[in-house]
Parts: structure tokens; sequence; C-alpha cells
């Protein structure tokens, strides 16, 4: 009968065998981990900062003209709003066409469904100037509708 015997290569390391390469490893691991998740923090407080910078825009009157939903499976996302409104500003009319800056649309089609009922209504009355260039507008300053 054959006995095999593994030979341990825990020589001077001590019971649990410490791994200079393993902390080194785990080391890099955690820097670029946390590099990765710091591009998202910046990322989220930089759209914090303009939607609170779009809420303190001046507000005016609007008239929706025209608003429906697109909807499409090939969208990203698949519902996306088509507005068109005309407001005056500083003795000027300008035409919008956004709902928000920075956001198409929703996956969810009630969502948009809800605005369409608020401008059938008569609650989409006004719309945010961005001062510095009266030619932009938005419905809502921010990108959560409310």
């Amino acid at each position: 009968m054959a006995t095999i015997r593994f030979r341990s290569s825990n020589k001077g390391r001590g019971a649990h065998g410490s791994n200079k390469g393993g902390k080194f490893s785990l080391i890099i691991f955690g820097l670029i981990w946390t590099a990765f998740s710091s591009i998202f923090v910046v990322l989220g407080v930089k759209s914090s900062l303009s939607d609170a910078e779009r809420s303190s825009w001046p507000t005016a009157p609007c008239e929706v003209e025209h608003f429906k939903i697109n909807s499409n499976s090939g969208l990203d996302p698949a519902f996306q709003p088509v507005i068109k409104y005309s407001y005056r500003w500083e003795g000027s009319e300008h035409t919008g066409t956004k709902i928000w800056q920075d956001k198409k649309g929703e996956d969810d089609y009630h969502e948009l469904a809800e605005l369409i009922d608020l401008q059938h209504q008569g609650e989409i009355t006004e719309c945010y100037i961005n001062p510095e260039d009266p030619s932009e507008a938005v419905i809502y300053p921010t990108s959560d509708s409310s």
C-alpha cells in the first residue's frame, strides 16, 4: 500500500501562512474598487448640483401646444415624451421641447401618462428658464417630475 505525503510549504510563515502577494493583490483590488466607486459618487453629486441650479432658475408661464408619448421597445428608455410649449421671456417668444434637462423618458408608461393627465388638467402652466440662455427651458428642473 502506497502512502502519499504532501509537503507543506509553510516554513517560516506561522500557522496560517502570510502571503505577501495575496495582501498586495487585496490592497490593489481595494484601491481599484474605491476609485471605480468614486466615479459614481462624483456623477451623483454633479447631477444633484445641476438639479439644484436648475431649481433656482426663474419661472415663466408657458402654454403646452403638443404633448404625446412615443413608445418603441427599441428606444432607451422605451417611452419618450414629445412636447412643445411656448413661453415669453423678457419680451421675446421662445419654444421649448424638454420636460427635463438630462432625462429622455421613462421605462414605465404610467409615469409619463401621469404627466399627460396633469397637462390635460391644466396643471402644467409654467416652465423654468435658464437666465443665461433664455432659449433653454424645462418643465421640471429635476429628473423626478416633482
